[in-house]
């Protein structure tokens, strides 16, 4: 979303990727992000089952940054009309995927 406020492009409105890689120098860093596509609530629902302790990072709280903000304040306004706000965006950022991988492995 903060993308999308930003003018953001294509790339930008896929969101997140589960796995990406970037080159820093010569060498090439491979990211994997397995629990992306987990809602926060099951994870804290599995860390008390568990006996895990859940921790947030306190600076998350503070709205000094645009992604705390839209997070703490305006998603969940924006949830109060669209409860699954947050799964439209997945869908978005899903279709706008597999249309630059069709794009992409288009023969013309």
């Amino acid at each position: 979303m903060l993308n999308i406020i930003r003018g953001s492009g294509l790339n930008g409105l896929e969101g997140i990727k589960k796995k990406n890689k970037i080159k820093i120098n010569k060498n090439t860093l491979f990211i994997y992000r397995p629990l992306i596509d987990i809602k926060k609530q099951l994870i804290e629902d599995i860390c008390k089952k568990e006996k895990l302790e859940f921790i947030i990072d306190s600076s998350n709280k503070k709205n000094d940054y645009s992604r705390n903000k839209l997070r703490n304040q305006i998603i969940p306004e924006i949830e109060k009309i669209n409860p699954k706000f947050t799964n439209s965006l997945k869908s978005l950022s899903d279709l706008v995927t597999k249309s630059k991988s069709k794009k992409k492995n288009k023969i013309w």
